[in-house]
């Protein structure tokens, strides 16, 4: 348990040495916060994968409904 404390101290003292070294992380002199447009929307990363997910599970049934009705065909 303690080497995991230690582990996750050590890669945040690698993260913030990184931000100093590359980006003056400690010469920032203000966190500004911007106001953003109120019709600026943002799609949900979770409902692109879920829309993904249906798009290929109706393509599979549709195929598999063609496979099947050819099958019925030369019966």
């Amino acid at each position: 348990m303690v080497a995991i404390h230690m582990f996750s101290r050590w890669t945040q003292e690698n993260f913030f040495q990184y931000m100093r070294q590359d980006y003056d992380f400690d010469r920032l002199l203000q966190y500004a916060v911007e106001q953003i447009d109120e019709d600026f929307m943002v799609v949900n990363p979770e409902y692109n994968n879920n829309a993904y997910y249906l798009k290929k599970t109706r393509e599979k049934s549709v195929a598999e409904g063609q496979h099947f009705s050819n099958y019925r065909k030369i019966i």
